[in-house]
């Protein structure tokens, strides 16, 4: 790659990882009321928010990021209609959450 493509490709990931914070915190959000109410709605909303997630940090080359947050996506989905997902599913949801505010800050 040529140096200035290099520069431009760092620039947009700088720009990306400063605003990563908000996106984080969003996904908290999301988790907490999923973990608090277990409700098809909050669990859709986890779903939401870590699919626009992962995709994000993958176009930016975030991918163990991406793969972290995806792997929450899919522990989620089937209680995207059902709601009260069960305690190994929200103990391995808050277990990648960790993971991935680990990674977003590493």
């Amino acid at each position: 790659m040529s140096r200035a493509l290099d520069e431009r490709l760092r620039a947009l990931r700088d720009s990306y990882r400063s605003r990563l914070e908000a996106q984080l915190a969003a996904l908290e959000t999301s988790l907490r009321d999923a973990l608090r109410t277990g409700s098809p709605q909050d669990c859709s909303e986890l779903w939401t928010s870590a699919h626009n997630l992962a995709g994000t940090a993958g176009s930016y080359g975030f991918a163990d990021l991406a793969k972290v947050v995806h792997e929450m996506e899919e522990l989620v989905a089937p209680f995207r209609n059902l709601g009260d997902p069960p305690r190994p599913v929200t103990d391995g949801l808050v277990l990648l959450f960790e993971e991935a505010q680990r990674l977003a800050r590493a």
